[in-house]
Order: C-alpha cells, then structure tokens, then sequence
C-alpha cells in the first residue's frame, strides 16, 4: 500500500516512488498524519472498508521485489504511529 498511498497522494509514478529512501518516506507519511490527503478524509467519512482479495498485495517493485520486502530488515514496523 506504501507506493499505492503516495501515487495517489501526490500523482507520482512507480519509478519515482522506487527511488525515495526509507527516512524521506518517514518524512512524508509524518506530514500526512498531520495533514491527510482528501481521499483519506473522505474515506474515514463514509466508514469505508477495502474489499479483501485473500492473496495479500499484488505487484512488486521494477526489479520484481515486492515493496514490503524493502522493509524487511526493519523487523515487520513500516513507520513508527
């Protein structure tokens, strides 16, 4: 969902989000917490809830690693909440 967030926040492409390093993405999801995109906002409005596909997230990043892979090393915590 990490590059899913970002694409739709801000309209950049895959390979621009592929490139951002760990503490920038820190740095922006901070800035989000404070100032959440619309599509946010309007979600948590109406309560809305993903439809669950049961195969977990599809997709992968240019060199065919999933991005929660790049995360890994950080012992299964994404961004600190």
């Amino acid at each position: 969902m990490l590059y899913v967030d970002l694409m739709q926040a801000f309209g950049w492409t895959w390979e621009y989000v592929d490139e951002l390093d760990l503490p920038r993405v820190q740095s922006i999801y901070a800035g989000l917490r404070q100032r959440p995109p619309i599509h946010w906002i309007g979600a948590a409005f109406v309560k809305f809830e993903p439809v669950k596909t049961g195969g977990g997230e599809s997709g992968g990043s240019a060199a065919g690693q999933p991005p929660s892979a790049m995360f890994d090393a950080m012992a299964g915590r994404l961004l600190d909440g």
